[in-house]
């Protein structure tokens, strides 16, 4: 739902903090700038070790999957734009390739305590290097 409050959880500060940090925004538009139907764009200050986590409703399902920043064109978005991967998009994707996913029915929402222990056991650490 256009302006509700979304979580994306990730290491935002790579592997310093034993658990995920929880970053808020806003779902703002329910496509990319383009129109692209897969993506969605929010209004979060989301960090680099924070790309390909999940973000999560405040009843913890799982909405989609925080994209890198767009780069190479030359443009420079403002800092608090985002985007992500539709939890729909995801699940399409996986089906194609023999995947199954449980879904969950519509959850209350949970306290930031227990959407923070929700997002520690949806999120891992993945560290890339040469």
């Amino acid at each position: 739902r256009l302006q509700s409050e979304l979580a994306v959880a990730g290491y935002s500060y790579g592997g310093r903090l034993s658990s995920p940090t929880l970053t808020y925004g806003i779902l703002a538009e329910a496509t990319g700038l383009s129109g692209e139907p897969g993506v969605a764009r929010l209004e979060i200050r989301a960090q680099d070790g924070d790309t390909g986590g999940p973000v999560i409703d405040q009843g913890g399902a799982v909405a989609g999957m925080l994209l890198a920043s767009p780069s190479g064109d030359g443009r420079v978005l403002p800092t608090d734009v985002g985007f992500i991967a539709k939890g729909a998009t995801l699940t399409d994707f996986l089906a194609r390739n023999g995947i199954t996913v449980a879904t969950s029915a519509f959850s209350s929402a949970m306290t930031p305590y227990d959407l923070s222990g929700h997002a520690a056991d949806l999120t891992v650490l993945v560290s890339c290097w040469d």
